[in-house]
């Protein structure tokens, strides 16, 4: 991510051009209009990423009594794999170790390699697997998890 890049807290203006960015997507879960709302009214947290004042990315996490679950990240398709989704995915991680979270918890489709490694690299650890949690196409989700502890914040 370069200097031109920023993350902020999104708010309830920013979810035109995150519902646009999220059909970019087609592994990300396909929101509705009322989802996105809910952000605002609940555990959630909404962050975006901007370049030259535009919103580029977005990632929403869910805090659950302590434990955190990455719901939702992406990145427009002509702003890739330069660094964004791996700063947004750092951000959240700061945002849930603020609130004193224990775990972060995500689950990816088993084909979405960039994804996984995405997670992996930030340090997120393989826990499980859903039987065909997909759907359109039906696909097994991997489970991953992520330690909220001082040492796994190091690379932050």
């Amino acid at each position: 991510m370069s200097q031109r890049e920023t993350v902020r807290r999104g708010t309830s203006a920013d979810i035109p051009t995150v519902m646009e960015i999220g059909k970019q997507s087609t592994t990300a879960p396909r929101w509705q209009l009322t989802d996105y709302d809910m952000i605002f009214r609940t555990e959630r947290t909404l962050l975006v990423a901007e370049s030259e004042g535009r919103i580029v990315g977005f990632v929403i996490g869910h805090n659950l009594a302590g434990e955190w679950e990455l719901e939702n990240l992406v990145v427009g398709s002509e702003f890739r794999r330069r660094g964004i989704g791996e700063r947004l995915v750092w951000e959240l991680i700061l945002e849930a170790k603020r609130s004193k979270a224990e775990f972060i918890f995500l689950e990816a489709r088993e084909s979405n390699s960039s994804a996984r490694k995405l997670y992996e690299r930030c340090g997120f650890q393989q826990n499980g697997r859903r039987k065909d949690y997909y759907s359109n196409p039906p696909e097994d989700a991997v489970l991953y998890r992520f330690l909220c502890n001082p040492k796994s914040l190091e690379n932050c």
